[in-house]
């Protein structure tokens, strides 16, 4: 759709990492409130190791969202 790029090979882990994140966000805040799922947001966001994957070219960030 967007051609044979680097950045469109990575834009798969990029979306779904920064999914992850929405979506840790949404369940803090569904399960406790809106401030813990900011929280748990925040830490996985700034977590080395997930900001690495979402850089990566793996598909482990797709399955780890789904």
């Amino acid at each position: 759709m967007f051609g044979e790029h680097e950045w469109t090979a990575r834009l798969w882990p990029a979306l779904t990492g920064m999914l992850g994140v929405l979506l840790m966000y949404f369940v803090g805040a569904r399960l406790y409130s809106a401030t813990t799922g900011l929280y748990a947001a925040l830490v996985l966001g700034s977590s080395a190791l997930y900001v690495a994957m979402a850089h990566i070219l793996t598909l482990d960030m797709g399955s780890r969202f789904f």
